[in-house]
């Protein structure tokens, strides 16, 4: 149990690592398009394109955000000497309320732009609800009833929750690279 549990840990941080570097993508490859889209007051574009880029931008960087800052919350928790139970409670609490958190920061950074929910957002808003409740079932379940049958489930849920994140808000840059590569190999081979 411990070698799985020092995998899933390492995987963690390099989903993390990788969220990171999709936001990096986006930004690097659509800076152009961005600028007006984030500093405009009016966002003037019809162009559904463009707003599939913010939405993907915002579902990015809300996503990059938490992470980092449920990461700091988890070993900032740890770092209480409390009683087993209560430092239970207080994790799974914590954990809870840093999802929620995103769900109503992502709704938020959403409803400030004007802009709609496309495919990454409702994917992340969906995966976050489905994690709330996991992390409300276990806090139910480790932190009251002291039953551990539900841990194994719960880690493995974590952990493919933030992987599908990070895959669904990596096929916007990949697939916009994909063509650009595309493009510059028919252009090259003429």
């Amino acid at each position: 149990m411990i070698g799985i549990d020092i995998t899933l840990k390492a995987l963690g941080v390099l989903i993390i690592k990788f969220e990171v570097f999709a936001f990096i993508m986006i930004l690097i490859l659509f800076i152009r398009e961005i600028t007006p889209l984030i500093f405009s007051r009016k966002n003037k574009t019809k162009d559904e394109n463009h707003w599939v880029l913010l939405s993907s931008l915002l579902s990015a960087l809300t996503v990059c955000v938490f992470h980092f800052m449920t990461s700091e919350v988890r070993d900032f928790t740890f770092s209480f000497e409390m009683e087993k139970m209560q430092l239970r409670k207080l994790f799974y609490l914590s954990m809870f309320m840093m999802e929620f958190a995103f769900v109503i920061v992502l709704f938020l950074v959403h409803k400030i732009k004007s802009c709609q929910f496309y495919f990454v957002a409702h994917f992340c808003f969906m995966t976050s609800s489905i994690m709330c409740l996991i992390q409300l079932i276990q806090l139910y379940l480790r932190g009251f009833l002291d039953l551990s049958f539900f841990v194994p489930y719960y880690k493995l849920t974590v952990v493919s929750i933030n992987l599908l994140v990070l895959v669904v808000i990596s096929i916007y840059p990949l697939y916009f690279l994909y063509q650009l590569l595309k493009t510059s190999y028919l252009f090259y081979k003429k």
